[in-house]
């Protein structure tokens, strides 16, 4: 199933006009006053024959669309250092873009020029410029451009921008068009796939990825993208590249756009650049009377960038040409508009017909927009409306004077909305569904913003100038805002989400450093002070086993240890890698897990290091070569019907190991493989397939290298809600099915009224929970059997709910960031810093809470509910993981170096004696260990009494006696 991509604006807002537009504390109306709001909103809109699809109201200009002020001196500025060979580089050409509004819907990013000019005889250009995320970038003649991608602070006079020119570098390589590959039954057949013929003339487009973050990279400036086009013989070539990570995108007529997002230059062998064959949907629109409609938009949406439109001619027929995948189809008309009753899959090369498309009375989304607070209209807020978890523009209003606004001429169909608005909360609502005709009431209520500050200090309590501190932007959804300390070590963080929000701050340079949970109050700021670890250097160079240059954007991770100097903050690290794979990075001391893989289904390579303070740690790591020979397992992904599912999701799992071995995905022919050698694969295993709520399953026995996965038609399930209360308006289905190993995560949709229908469903016991809008629950469960249609009624009860708060169980201290599971299934409720936590929604009979946290054994509580009760748990101690007796709180791993010390337990024996993780035992009480298991007899004693590791680290040895755990 596509997602949208994961959103990464940067928008920076000042506490003071945050606390300026704060509006006065009035009660808060209840639930059946802001339905009515709401309904009285769509009404006073109206909706007529004729309006317009995607209808505005209101006049105000969304704030994502106003034209920014021009910075001035008082803004701050950026210094931009150009510099070739190690000196300043005069005459060099700066261009400064920042980086505008993400679109909602579409995922698209704008980059407006933000300033420009020739450096000095020093190499230096200073431009002013506001807080933001920028994107530098120097050229001059005869070397290759140097691009950097980075965040102005707030709280920073001058940022310095560092950019050195180099060389430049060439990229070659062909277009050719992608055949069908083998079939399992062709291959098993003997027959071959014919050679791939040259593409002439493919128009490709270059694309720097400045950012280092292994997420997918953003579109950049117009100006900074390179261009070329194939010959005659499908050859290309690029020049004057700068070392880095690229983008690479193919056109030409008649074929599917090809889309590389993980390129390495220098590349030392030809990039093949593969098209597939474009695909083709046709069919048939009728207007409601029966007959054909012509003149309709036909618009197919896809995942990622992926649409494609046409209009009907005199028959109400349509062809659109379209990139192999998955697509939802819609019509409109006026104020008409309809939807195909299921998506269409079209495989490269192949057209899907008969799709049929009626159409009737168009839906909408419309509502208002408020204050949660004060409960005041919010104007000039932007909602957006998307097909769900797929991007594109379904349309899109502006909220009035009065917070109404209304998107009309929507096909029935289920719809994400995203509502943004300056100063406040962005607010997501996923899986909207609108029927046939009818206006979904919305009612957005927004929290305002908030701040933070406080103190950033080292360990010895002096405060760290200059370092970063981070937190979630509010008024756009996944953005980090972030500001800097000044020479004292404070710092201001404005235009935060308010509520339960995570803050981090680091050293200048440093890529991990402090995390805290806290509670940003809304527009108000709350206080928090950072002490920082010291650090040390992480340096070293991932190489391939054959030598060979890498071609591939290596994805390295350190993921902190448990130990003494460990610290606090995310999981993991990404550590940025260039294209020699060389990395340098400052790290909080402690022990850390560095793993390097190419991708993060493929195999990987481990490490284990100890950063110690001020000391510069060496590590390289091996990657090995892709095997060479046929792939372990390949095969075919197929609709019901037989055609080949494009893009399908593919798991393999061991039945016998119970574990998911690989996952990846089918290509646009419904093809795939695994490229890992069948010796390395467990004789006879399963593969999964799916592709949104489809699903089917195929069996590998000992020796099999060929299979073929057949996806099961999906299934309908249609509902009615109970409830001798007041008509329901509006309400939530959560569901999930139960025993599902793959793609079998909890989904929710929203519906009006008090019927649903969950479509596209795969076989199953299937575990259903409503919540209305007035606190209002059900659940249920029922069994969905393939192509089967079910019904399902839901009695509704006032919800219940429970709270209670974490502990340590001897120093009784609050235990926060634990999660929470109610009756098996994860929740998104943590507890806060206090260790308090709620659970609402839910219905009256008995449930189990569980609770889990990080160095403590998970803990439950059983307990019934009466309908609409408040249950308080109370206080609810946790218990420290403790070491088996005799034992000394380590883990023990067998590789090449020997028998290394994989983890250890925090504040045990091990970790108090000074071990170190990545230290490698030679010998146990004087005495050589023959391997991990002779490691761990002898190691393992009498409660108390002592044992003597002879350890090696870096190439040098040392004794240390540990006493064992008692």
């Amino acid at each position: 199933m596509s997602r949208k991509l994961q959103l990464l604006l940067v928008v920076f807002a000042i506490a003071l006009v945050a606390a300026v537009l704060w509006p006065r504390e009035v009660e808060r109306p209840g639930f059946e006053q802001r339905s009515a709001v709401a309904a009285r909103s769509v009404a006073a809109i109206g909706v007529r024959p004729g309006d317009s699809p995607a209808q505005t109201t209101g006049q105000a200009l969304p704030f994502a669309e106003r034209e920014p002020e021009p910075p001035v001196e008082r803004d701050g500025a950026v210094l931009v250092r150009v510099s070739a060979r190690g000196r300043p580089l005069a005459l060099a050409e700066v261009r400064l873009y920042s980086r505008g509004p993400i679109d909602l819907s579409t995922a698209k990013v704008e980059w407006r020029r933000a300033g420009s000019g020739v450096t000095d005889a020093d190499g230096k250009l200073r431009l002013f410029a506001k807080p933001g995320v920028y994107l530098a970038a120097a050229r001059v003649q005869g070397l290759a451009p140097a691009r950097r991608e980075f965040v102005r602070p707030a709280g920073e006079a001058e940022s310095v921008v560092a950019l050195e020119l180099s060389p430049g570098s060439s990229l070659r390589g062909r277009t050719v068009a992608k055949g069908a590959k083998k079939s399992a039954a062709a291959a098993s057949a003997g027959s071959a796939a014919s050679a791939p013929e040259a593409v002439p003339l493919a128009a490709l487009t270059l694309t720097y990825v400045a950012t280092t973050s292994a997420a997918r990279p953003l579109a950049a400036p117009p100006d900074e993208e390179t261009t070329a086009n194939s010959d005659a013989r499908g050859e290309f070539r690029f020049e004057g590249l700068a070392p880095g990570r690229y983008r690479l995108e193919a056109k030409a007529p008649g074929l599917a756009s090809a889309r590389l997002l993980d390129l390495l230059v220098p590349r030392a062998q030809e990039l093949v650049v593969e098209l597939f064959a474009a695909s083709f949907i046709e069919g048939h629109v009728y207007g409601p009377d029966g007959r054909p409609a012509k003149g309709a938009e036909v618009s197919a949406v896809g995942a990622e960038e992926e649409t494609s439109s046409a209009l009907t001619d005199g028959s109400g027929s349509f062809s659109l040409e379209v990139a192999p995948r998955l697509y939802h189809l819609a019509a409109r008309r006026g104020h008409e508009a309809g939807a195909s009753e299921a998506p269409v899959a079209v495989a490269a090369g192949a057209t899907a017909r008969g799709v049929k498309i009626v159409l009737g009375a168009s839906g909408g989304v419309a509502g208002n927009v408020v204050s949660a607070s004060a409960h005041k209209p919010v104007a000039g807020a932007l909602i957006s409306v998307s097909p769900h978890n797929d991007n594109g523009d379904s349309g899109r209003a502006t909220s009035d004077e009065a917070g109404n606004f209304a998107v009309l001429g929507l096909a029935p169909g289920i719809y994400d909305v995203d509502t943004v608005a300056a100063g406040w909360v962005a607010e997501q609502r996923r899986g909207l569904v609108v029927g046939a005709g009818a206006r979904f009431a919305l009612h957005l209520e927004l929290h305002a913003t908030g701040s933070a500050s406080g103190f950033v200090r080292d360990a010895s309590g002096r405060g760290v100038a200059g370092a970063v501190v981070r937190g979630a932007a509010g008024s756009t959804v996944g953005v980090a805002s972030e500001a800097r300390t000044d020479g004292s070590g404070a710092y201001t963080l404005g235009g935060l989400s308010s509520g339960r929000a995570q803050l981090s701050a680091r050293r200048d340079g440093s890529l991990a450093g402090q995390a805290a949970t806290l509670e940003i109050p809304e527009g108000f700021a709350a206080s928090h002070d950072f002490t920082l670890p010291d650090e040390g250097t992480l340096a070293g160079r991932v190489t391939r086993s054959s030598g060979a240059p890498l071609e591939k954007v290596v994805l390295l991770r350190a993921f902190p240890g448990a130990g003494r100097g460990g610290i606090t903050g995310p999981d993991d690290v990404l550590i940025p890698v260039d294209a020699s794979g060389a990395f340098s990075i400052s790290l909080p001391a402690g022990p850390y897990n560095l793993m390097a893989s190419y991708s993060p289904t493929s195999p990987s390579v481990h490490a284990l290091v100890t950063i110690e303070p001020g000391q510069t740690e060496l590590k390289d790591l091996l990657l090995s070569d892709p095997p060479e020979g046929p792939p372990g397992i390949s095969g075919q992904v197929l609709e019901a019907d037989g055609t080949p599912s494009p893009l399908a999701q593919v798991a393999f799992f061991s039945q016998a190991r119970g574990w998911m071995i690989a996952a990846e995905s089918a290509d646009e022919s419904g093809q795939f493989q695994l490229d890992r050698p069948r010796a390395d694969l467990p004789d006879s295993f399963e593969v999964q397939a799916q592709s949104r709520g489809r699903m089917g399953v195929a069996n590998v026995g000992p020796g099999e290298t060929q299979v073929v996965v057949k996806l099961l038609s999906g299934s309908t399930l249609r509902g009615h809600l109970r409830s001798s209360g007041a008509p329901v308006e509006t309400f939530t289905v959560t569901y999930r099915i139960l025993g599902r190993s793959f793609g079998g995560g909890a989904q929710s949709l929203d519906f009006a009224g008090e019927t649903f229908e969950l479509q596209d469903l795969p076989p199953g016991a299937l575990e259903l929970s409503i919540q209305t809008r007035d606190g209002r629950s059900g659940e249920g469960e029922v069994t969905i059997r393939t192509g089967e249609p079910a019904q399902l009624d839901v009695t509704l009860s006032v919800s219940a709910s429970v709270s209670g708060r974490l502990i340590d169980s001897e120093t009784r201290q609050p235990v926060a960031g634990a999660y929470l599971a109610l009756d098996d299934t994860r929740s998104d409720t943590e507890s806060g810093p206090d260790g308090r936590f709620t659970l609402g929604g839910l219905v009256p009979g008995e449930h189990v809470a569980s609770f889990f946290a990080s160095n403590y054994v998970g803990a439950s509580r059983t307990f019934t509910l009466a309908a609409g009760q408040s249950f308080d748990l109370g206080e609810v101690g946790l218990n420290k993981q403790k070491l088996a007796p005799g034992t000394i709180g380590v883990q023990l791993r067998g590789d090449s170096n020997g028998v290394l010390v994989a983890w250890l337990s925090p504040d045990g024996p091990a970790d108090h004696a000074g071990i170190r993780l990545g230290d490698t035992i030679s010998a146990v009480d004087g005495q050589p260990v023959q391997g991990v298991d002779d490691a761990r007899v002898r190691i393992r004693g009498t409660p108390g009494t002592p044992v003597v590791l002879t350890l090696n680290h870096s190439g040098s040895q040392r004794t240390i006696q540990v006493v064992r755990s008692s």
